[in-house]
């Protein structure tokens, strides 16, 4: 859902950036490629990926009922 959200915020949030990190000797390119976005979509679930399968082993090596006996 994150990612529909954000493909409505884009342009403005990419906008309010460039206008605030305005130099005097610097211009910067104001173009958006449609294949930045696929590859930040990408990047995002790439990484999500990782970090589920590696949170799925730790938590599979958790004895649940012994952690609800915990004080902790």
């Amino acid at each position: 859902m994150g990612i529909v959200y954000s493909l409505g915020l884009r342009i403005l949030l990419h906008r309010f950036v460039i206008e605030h990190i305005i130099v005097d000797m610097i211009d910067f390119s104001v173009i958006l490629l449609p294949s930045s976005y696929i590859f930040s979509i990408i990047l995002t679930f790439g990484f999500n990926f990782i970090v589920n399968i590696f949170m799925g082993i730790k938590l599979e090596k958790i004895n649940m009922a012994e952690s609800l006996k915990s004080i902790d």
